[in-house]
């Protein structure tokens, strides 16, 4: 039984969907299922993590453990796997589709690196962004912009504060990720850059014009995110 396999009778034991396994792990839901189905190799930070959920040893989640005896559950469906010299009957592994460059870079871009423990001094976000995602920061804004349009007349500019709606949001989901880089990829770069330059251009007279430089800024944060996984 592979370790997708042991991952999936753990979740299944729970009686946890996927998503409901991520929220106790800080993993991504779509990261859990690449685990699940083999796509996506599990390090010592992950097993770790779902060990700690799922009440055993990371140990106990390795495929080469001697001894255990996962419990029934039914297989899982994914992608179809393709046979190769040296897999056992019934197993494979995923079949890898040759690509353009890129594409390639796109979806190096979209899944990151690989699993690493926080650095030392760095937090744990996750919590936070379970409680940001959970906390209903639409109807916080609703209640501002009725309180400042009926009590100062501040209708206009008070309609900005729903842009802020998607950028909470994306901060959220951003900090649930356990690993650093995905984290800052994750970042609402691209949200904040539309906040920001509609903000400067009603603050600020005449501000359209330059204010755009927002947005290649965006773009060399993500260059700079992906290329050296940091910002400085």
């Amino acid at each position: 039984m592979t370790t997708g396999d042991l991952l999936t009778a753990y979740r299944m034991q729970k009686g946890w969907t996927v998503d409901e396994a991520s929220d106790r792990t800080g993993i991504p839901p779509e990261k859990l299922m690449e685990l699940e189905s083999g796509r996506l190799p599990a390090d010592d930070y992950v097993l770790g993590k779902l060990g700690e959920a799922y009440g055993v040893s990371p140990d106990a989640l390795r495929s080469d453990d001697p001894g255990y005896e996962a419990p029934p559950v039914e297989p899982a469906r994914g992608r179809p796997y393709a046979a190769r010299e040296g897999d056992a009957p019934g197993q494979g592994r995923p079949r890898v589709e040759r690509g353009s460059l890129f594409g390639s870079f796109v979806r190096q871009a979209a899944q990151g690196a690989s699993y690493e423990p926080e650095e030392d001094g760095a937090r744990d976000l996750s919590g936070l962004g379970r409680w940001m995602t959970s906390f209903p920061f639409p109807l916080v804004v609703v209640a501002v912009f009725l309180l400042l349009g009926f009590t100062l007349h501040l209708w206009h500019p008070a309609w900005l504060l729903f842009l802020l709606i998607p950028v909470w949001y994306r901060l959220g989901y951003a900090f649930k990720e356990p690993d650093p880089r995905r984290r800052l990829l994750k970042m609402p770069a691209i949200t904040g850059a539309v906040f920001l330059y509609v903000c400067a251009g009603v603050f600020i007279p005449h501000s359209w014009i330059w204010a755009w430089v927002i947005f290649p800024l965006a773009a060399l944060y993500y260059w700079r995110v992906f290329v050296y996984g940091k910002l400085w």
